[in-house]
């Protein structure tokens, strides 16, 4: 029962990762991080994302 408690301790000792944090050097990379960001890169990247289904 010993090794038990133990791996269940180990499991639940999670160190936070750090979170990397990407500045934006350029008009155009704080563009392009505003558009991920809102889920609209295909907005940008594309002139009509709708005419990318392959619906009829």
């Amino acid at each position: 029962m010993g090794s038990v408690i133990r791996l269940q301790d180990r499991r639940n000792h999670h160190e936070a990762t750090p979170r990397r944090v990407f500045t934006p050097e350029t008009t155009f990379d704080r563009y392009i991080a505003m558009a991920i960001e809102r889920g609209k890169l295909a907005n940008l990247v594309f002139d009509d994302p709708g005419k990318l289904s392959t619906g009829p």
